[in-house]
């Protein structure tokens, strides 16, 4: 109807009611008071009823159309709720109430690109109420825009100090930007005003497992629970915290809760899929047949985009698109970024999808190196694809696999040609729509492809490079051995992977050499129940607890630093280390690691071999104690990896970013010359014959 008929129609049904324009407008008057008492009472469906008898009699009716927004939003139907906010905003022009409902509105469609220019629009006025700045704040807090969000929440806090929500954005913000004692106190004075957050206790719980304080973040999870136990993230986070702390079974029942509540919830699914590694009730075979179950489900459920109009020259210069929530300081960025610096720069067009929040100077290098920077934090899957679609990738690099804040459903919907994961997740994605697995020589194992859902691409020199922390400390290099006159045997990789199985090995190992010590470092180490829980694991294994030295995280040089205190690291298993097993070994420490089956379990094998030290890798338990025990029986040995692991590594392909960016970069034209071929070969197939059917 347009606006000229709903006027003749409001017209009428003034005459029928046998008044004049004043009178119409007291019985608008009443209808809008009545129909909020019910709205606010909540009845809902008498509030609807009322609503739109208002709006037969003043189509333009800015407060009803507002308020009826809100209430069909409220009701479950954002959609619907968008048509009708548009008409309030019509009606009355920079109506701040309909700017803000129309944000809620376009959050829950997933819109939050459009959201935050509503959200902005409410929040301009310097009169603007604390809830709209708050919405504000959240939104650019998503987006990663923390000084941003950061001004409009405290413009929320001026206005209302006591409110809730306001209280845990800025928790929030403060927590990403790494002012941590400070989150926390706010945190704690939201709960002070409403111990029933449950917004709240799940960020605080957050804040205090990212810090190692695994325990106390059980415990606000399960508060969490209490308060709201038909939400899947409590479960799902405390599913994080157990695996952490080692209890596999428990990790993986309370994603299952998770998944009863929400069986679309990605995160709870990828928690699960990432948790099996390290249980070791799971082998190889049923770890890829889940993955690939997961997959099937999700690609059943989106639409793939269609073939884009793409020339198949093999040889152009090609538009790369890498996907990640970790282009800042962590393993993912520091494993890419010297092949990404010595990229062929007139060979390939970058363009970085950054999906996180967080931003450091680590991000700053990633923005100036690359071509193109699209914030996309806050941008759905569906959008986020289409963005990739508009922007033209040939190829698109996922860095995260099932790790957090991924983004398969983008992957899932193939919004470019050719696709392929790379050094975020050591196992397939299980998506039918990803092409390629990006992996070193020695990653999978030869024969075992199949458990793959990607076609496995080797790179011929090494999975990725290193780059050492700019505050590496020196290495001591007089061996702990000769300092304490006994052999330190460390291990300081997650605790989660420390399972029985490995402590029986480890006891093997310590029996092996006497009077050796173990000092394992990871958080939640030095916490109570995490603590008794490991206790127990190598009590059981037959290891003297006194033989053992627990110890916490701690700040990055101060790892570092630690790692002069150890003889010997030993690689756990199945699930091996990366980025400490490379900080060890650039610390002057050998790694003894034991080789399996999949690619988790064999980025020990391949690290070694990259700089030639394969001596240190075991193909089997009864090598892994032989080659420990000879080395720990070997003084002269230990010294000579000490004072020459530092300069082995620098002279190998691991550190030679510029000789690895060439083999990144080949690999990515050969895939594209591949699908170069395959898109002409698909061109020149001669089309079937016409044949009638008959029934």
């Amino acid at each position: 109807m347009s606006r000229k008929e709903r006027r003749l129609a409001a017209r009428n049904a003034r005459r029928a009611r046998g008044t004049a324009g004043g009178a119409g407008t007291k019985d608008t008057a009443k209808l809008l008071e009545a129909a909020t008492a019910s709205h606010k009472s909540g009845d809902l469906a008498r509030a609807a009823d009322i609503y739109q008898e208002l709006l037969s009699v003043d189509p333009d009716h800015a407060d009803a159309l507002n308020r009826f927004g809100l209430l069909v939003y409220q009701a479950g139907q954002p959609q619907a709720a968008l048509g009708i906010l548009a008409r309030a905003l019509q009606a009355r022009p920079g109506f701040t109430e309909a700017h803000y409902n129309m944000a809620l509105a376009l959050i829950a469609l997933g819109r939050r690109a459009e959201a935050l220019t509503n959200a902005a629009a409410a929040a301009k006025p310097d009169s603007a109420p604390a809830q709209a700045c708050n919405l504000l704040g959240s939104l650019l807090l998503d987006l990663g825009r923390l000084q941003e969000a950061e001004a409009a929440l405290r413009r929320a806090l001026d206005r209302m100090p006591e409110m809730v929500s306001a209280l845990t954005n800025y928790a929030r913000c403060l927590h990403l930007r790494g002012a941590v004692a400070e989150a926390e106190r706010v945190y704690l004075t939201a709960l002070s005003h409403d111990p029933a957050s449950f917004e709240a206790h799940i960020n605080l719980g957050a804040l205090l497992a990212d810090y190692g304080k695994l325990d106390l973040a059980a415990d606000h999870y399960r508060r969490a629970i209490e308060i709201r136990p038909d939400h899947p993230a409590p479960y799902n986070n405390l599913g994080i915290v157990l695996q952490s702390q080692g209890h596999y079974i428990g990790a993986i029942d309370q994603y299952d809760t998770a998944l009863a509540h929400e069986p679309a919830n990605a995160s709870a699914a990828s928690n699960r899929l990432y948790c099996l590694h390290f249980d070791p009730r799971f082998d190889p075979d049923s770890i890829a047949e889940a993955h690939r179950r997961w997959a099937a489900g999700l690609e059943s459920r989106v639409a793939r985009l269609p073939d884009p109009d793409t020339h198949p020259d093999p040889e152009r210069r090609l538009r790369l698109g890498y996907v990640s929530p970790d282009l800042r300081g962590h393993p993912v960025a520091y494993f890419l970024e010297g092949a990404f610096a010595h990229r062929d720069r007139d060979a390939f067009e970058v363009t970085c999808y950054a999906t996180g929040p967080m931003a450091d100077a680590v991000t700053e290098r990633f923005r100036a190196q690359s071509d193109h920077w699209r914030p996309a934090a806050g941008l759905a899957d569906d959008a986020l694809a289409d963005l990739i679609r508009a922007d033209g990738i040939d190829i698109l690099v996922d860095l995260s696999g099932h790790t957090s804040k991924h983004r398969l459903g983008v992957f899932a919907r193939k919004p470019a040609p050719v696709q392929a994961s790379y050094i975020g997740y050591f196992n397939t994605t299980g998506l039918s729509a990803m092409d390629y697995l990006i992996a070193g020589p020695l990653g999978v194992k030869p024969g075992t492809e199949g458990r793959y859902s990607e076609e496995i691409w080797r790179l011929p020199r090494g999975h990725a490079t290193y780059r050492p922390a700019d505050d590496c400390p020196d290495i001591d290099p007089t061996p702990p051995v000769v300092r304490t006159g006994a052999v330190t045997f460390g291990c300081f990789n997650k605790a989660a992977k420390l399972h029985p199985g490995v402590a029986a090995l480890w006891a093997r190992v310590l029996d092996a050499v006497p009077d050796s010590r173990l000092v394992l470092k990871s958080h939640g180490l030095d916490e109570g129940a995490s603590r008794d829980h490991y206790l127990e694991i190598f009590a059981s294994a037959g290891i003297d607890p006194a033989r053992l030295d627990l110890r916490g995280a701690s700040v990055h040089r101060a790892y570092l630093d630690s790692c002069n205190d150890i003889d010997i690291a030993l690689d756990p298993f199945p699930h091996n280390g990366g980025t400490t097993t490379l900080d060890m070994l650039w610390m002057g420490v050998p790694v003894v690691s034991l080789a399996g089956e999949t690619m988790v379990a064999r980025c020990g094998a391949e690290i070694l071999h990259a700089i030639g030290c394969d001596d240190l890798i075991a193909d089997d338990p009864d090598a892994y104690v032989e080659r420990a025990a000879s080395l720990a029986a070997d003084p002269d040995r230990l010294a000579a990896y000490r004072g020459g692991l530092r300069a082995r590594m620098a002279a190998a392909p691991i550190c030679d970013h510029a000789a690895f960016a060439r083999d990144l970069d080949e690999a990515y034209r050969g895939m594209w010359r591949r699908w170069c071929a395959d898109a002409g070969a698909r061109a020149a197939a001669p089309a079937l014959p016409w044949q009638e059917v008959r029934l």
